[in-house]
C-alpha cells in the first residue's frame, strides 16, 4: 500500500457539524420519549452540555433559552431540584 494512501485511510471522516446542531436542537422537543422521562436526574446537566455544545458549534441562537432559563428557574422549587452549580451554569451561559 502506497504511504498517502494509507495516510489517507486513517484520516477521520468529516465533522457533519449541521447534523450536530440539528440533533441538540431536537433533543429540547422530545419531551414524550421514554429516555426524556427516565433520565431527569441528569437534565440539568443535558442542558448545560447542550447549551455549551451549541455554542461551540457556532448555534446558540438554536436553542429556546427563554424557556430553559424559564424551567431552570422552576427546577428550584422541585423537591427533586438538580445541581445547583449547573444550574448557574445554564443561566450564565457559556
Amino acid at each position: 500500500m502506497e504511504a498517502s494512501a494509507a495516510r489517507d485511510s486513517m484520516d477521520p471522516p468529516p465533522f457533519l457539524i449541521e447534523k450536530h446542531r440539528k440533533y441538540v436542537v431536537a433533543l429540547q422537543s422530545k419531551t414524550d420519549a421514554f429516555e426524556y422521562v427516565v433520565t431527569e436526574f441528569l437534565r440539568m446537566s443535558g442542558v448545560y452540555w447542550g447549551l455549551t455544545t451549541m455554542h461551540l458549534l457556532s448555534a446558540g441562537d438554536q436553542m429556546d433559552t427563554k424557556q430553559i432559563a424559564e424551567w431552570v428557574v422552576k427546577c428550584q422549587h422541585d423537591s427533586v431540584s438538580a445541581s445547583s452549580l449547573l444550574a448557574l451554569q445554564v443561566i450564565e451561559g457559556p
